[in-house]
Parts: structure tokens; C-alpha cells; sequence
């Protein structure tokens, strides 16, 4: 959990703990020298919130004020149920076992070249697992699923017989095998009712758990951070009205049942694909193997996105419908803004253009935007980035035309476009910024 400071004080970082990320001290003098520590308690005042931590070493509680409150607890977070949030969607789909192993396979060239392996034993006495490839070498997972609502073993493996189950799996009966660590976990498909509520917002685990088949969970709390700094920073700078923050929920909610919905039938391939190999039935086996490939493959569910309703101003196009396993660029307004790589040595990409502000960026022949950009910024001291394209062909996604625009916000979304040139572009770039303002 992290508590986001008011503007106009010196603030410093807390250390995160293990389990939870807590809060800002007021002032570097103050914070106090803890690396576990935990949060006991919030609330909000009229001005911001108040926060209590909890020293896990010493005991020692500290009181600390915030303008807004980040849940980046986890899964299981505690800030999520204090701030009276509820998941949608089941919380247990299945019980799973971790085992961490050691056992040099360096010998077999398949265990330098697989990613991971899934073990489907003829063996009445082996389980079905999952072995994830941590190194090439000799540092591997294995993942199996021990029950459906709970752990229904007779009771859990000992170390040795694990380490039989791992020389079943391998198929090397004398393979020197330690085991490194073990645990239990469940799968969940969860999404937040909403990812704010008051200064309180949700990011990351806390916001949405997803079963792990896709790897969706990671690359989404990172979409989360991307989306929710810069609105936050636009608001503490007085750049931005509060209700700008809004549009974190309505944005970053969507894609994530989307992602939990594509992650849940990835899941459900892998059970078909167990029982095609069961069947024997080379062409079943082939089409589930050929469908499991889109698993593997999903840069349309990673990059494809659009934000339809939040930080976004609609131009009347209709989005195309997103394909999971093919990413097609585009300049629409709410997808990410295309990448074209500036020079022919391929070290910048349009995508080096956003960072911290807005970019203006015009079509090669659109030079009066760019004076627009610098008249609107003088005027209203909102900072601009002006950038202009040396090639805008609709093939590669980019539909701003020769003298057309794009607004790019500074997670690299288009907020805006105007793909021809008006007869004052000064007050149509004033007005887009004011409308997603303010």
C-alpha cells in the first residue's frame, strides 16, 4: 500500500515489506527505520487520508497523511476489505501444490531449449503436473493441482516422496533431486467492483487475480501503475481536476476481466488437451496442441486493448473487435499509439515520445499543429511535447493522415485525433485538453 503525499511538502519513500507496500513519511527526519511493515489501519478525513503502520520488528506504530491511498497489498489485501470493495468472481477454482526443486538436467538438450513441460503419466501413482523451466539447468517448478476447493490429499507429501513424484515425472529413477521450497495457493478469476472508491484505489493483485495460465496478472498491474501515476500526478500538480481519477476505474477495469476471462480459458485448454493426449487420437491431440498455440501467442490481449470510456474523447470510428493473438496498431482514440522506429539504427521509437506530459503529434505535412501545441501550452502552462511523424502510412496504424493529429497522453494512449487540419487548431487542441482536464 502506498500513500500519495499532498503537493508542497518534502516527502520521502518507505521500505515496502514483504507483504505489503505501506505509505510516505512526512518528512526524511520522521521515517521511521523499518523494513516489515504493515498497515493497521486508514481513514479518510476531508483533506486526505490517514493512515496507521505497524512495525513488525519493534511494534512501533506510526500515523502518517496522505491526498490519496494506493492498495497494492496483494491478493488477499487487507486495504481492499477496509475500504468496504468487493471481488466479482469465484475465489477458488482449484487448490495447487509449488514445489521448487533442484536436479541438473543441463544433460538433455529439450530442458535447455522448453520453457516448461506438462506431465500427463501413465503412472496411476504420479499426478498430472506442469514443470516450469526457471534456468535450462537445474532449478525447476512444478505445479499441480491438489484438489478443487480444498487440498484433497490424504495428507500432503512428504519430501522424499515428492522427490519420487520428480524422478517419476523426469523419467531418471536416480536423479539426484532437493527440494527447495513448497507451497500451497488457489486459483482465482476476481475483479474489483470498482478500482477506486474515495482516495483509496486499488492496483495490481488487489485490484485482480487471474489464473495463471497466460501470464496476464503481472503485465496488467503494471498497465494499472502506468494508467493511475500520471492522472495522480496531474491532480497533486493542479494540472487536472479529481475527476480525472475516475477514469482509472472506468479504464482499467474492463481489461481486466478481459484478462482474467482469456487467462480462465486458457485454463480450461489445458484440460482439453489432457484429454486428448489421453485419447490417443493423433488428429484430437493435434487440434488442441495446434489450439494451445494461442496461448502462448497473445500479444493482441497484451497490447490490443482500447480504452472506450475514461481519459478518452470518441471520434465516432468503431473499434475493430480485439484479436487475442494478433496486435494491430493503430491511432484510435484510446489505443496505444503506434510504434515506427525513427531512425534506421532502431534505438528510437515513436514510443521513446512519452513519458511525463502530453505529446502533440502531427502528420508530416501537419507543421500548424505543432504551433498550436506551443500557443496552448504558453496560454494555459500545461507542458506539451511536440513531435511530428516523417511517415504516416495507414498500413503501419496510423490514420492521423499528412496534416492531421493525434493527443497522446503520457502512457502512451491516444486521448484525441483530428485527422485533417481545422481552421483554428489552437482552440481544437485547447478545447480536447480542457475536456479531458477538466
Amino acid at each position: 500500500m502506498s500513500a500519495i503525499p499532498p503537493p508542497g511538502r518534502a516527502w520521502s519513500p518507505r521500505t515496502p515489506s514483504r507483504k505489503r507496500f505501506c505509505g510516505w513519511s512526512r518528512s526524511p527526519s520522521s521515517r521511521p527505520s523499518c523494513s516489515n511493515t504493515a498497515c493497521e489501519s486508514f481513514e479518510e478525513t476531508n483533506s486526505g487520508v490517514s493512515v496507521t503502520t505497524r512495525c513488525e520488528k519493534t511494534g512501533d506504530v506510526t500515523q502518517w497523511t496522505a491526498t490519496y491511498l494506493i492498495a497494492a497489498d496483494g491478493a488477499g489485501s487487507q486495504t481492499r476489505r477496509s475500504a468496504g470493495i468487493d471481488m466479482v468472481g469465484p475465489a477458488t477454482l482449484a487448490v495447487m501444490s509449488n514445489e521448487y526443486w533442484r536436479a541438473d538436467l543441463s544433460r538433455l538438450p529439450i530442458a535447455r531449449e522448453a520453457a516448461g513441460f506438462i506431465i500427463i503419466p501413465d503412472r496411476p501413482d504420479l499426478p498430472r503436473a506442469g514443470i516450469l523451466n526457471t534456468n535450462g539447468r537445474d532449478r525447476w517448478l512444478t505445479v499441480t493441482q491438489i484438489g478443487q476447493a480444498k487440498d484433497d490429499r490424504e495428507r500432503p507429501w512428504t519430501d522424499q516422496e515428492f522427490i519420487e513424484i520428480a524422478r517419476g515425472h523426469v523419467g531418471i529413477p536416480d536423479l539426484d533431486v532437493t527440494l527447495l521450497n513448497r507451497s500451497i495457493w488457489r486459483v482465482s478469476m476476481q475483479v474489483a467492483e470498482t478500482f477506486r472508491k474515495g482516495r483509496v484505489f486499488l492496483v495490481g493483485d488487489c485490484a485482480h487475480r487471474f489464473p495463471p495460465t497466460g501470464g496476464f496478472g503481472l503485465n496488467s498491474g503494471v498497465q494499472d501503475a502506468h494508467n493511475l501515476a500520471w492522472k495522480l500526478a496531474f491532480v497533486l500538480k493542479g494540472l487536472a481536476d479529481d475527476k480525472l481519477l475516475d477514469s482509472y476505474s472506468s479504464e482499467r477495469r474492463p481489461i481486466a476481466q478481459s484478462n482474467a476471462n482469456f487467462s480462465y480459458g486458457n485454463r480450461l485448454r489445458f484440460g482439453l488437451t489432457d484429454d486428448a493426449v489421453r485419447s490417443r487420437n493423433p488428429d484430437r491431440i493435434r487440434f488442441w496442441i495446434n489450439d494451445m498455440d494461442n496461448h502462448l501467442h497473445s500479444i493482441g490481449q497484451n497490447l490490443g486493448h482500447n480504452y472506450e470510456d475514461g481519459a478518452v474523447i470518441p471520434d465516432g470510428t468503431v473499434a475493430k473487435a480485439l484479436n487475442s493473438r494478433y496486435y494491430t496498431p493503430t491511432d484510435r482514440p484510446g489505443a496505444r499509439f503506434p510504434h515506427m522506429w525513427l531512425e534506421p539504427s532502431r534505438k528510437k521509437s515513436t514510443l521513446d515520445w512519452f513519458d511525463k506530459e502530453f505529446a502533440v503529434v502531427t502528420g508530416p505535412l501537419g507543421s500548424e499543429w505543432l504551433e498550436a501545441g506551443k500557443q496552448v501550452s504558453e496560454k494555459t502552462g500545461l507542458p506539451l511535447s511536440l513531435k511530428q511523424l516523417p511517415a504516416a502510412d495507414p498500413a503501419d496504424g496510423f490514420q492521423l493522415g499528412m496534416r492531421g493529429v493525434v493527443l497522446v497522453r503520457p502512457d502512451g494512449h491516444v486521448a484525441w485525433r483530428m485527422p485533417w487540419l481545422p481552421s483554428d487548431p489552437a482552440k481544437e487542441l485547447a478545447g480536447a485538453l480542457s475536456t479531458l482536464l477538466h
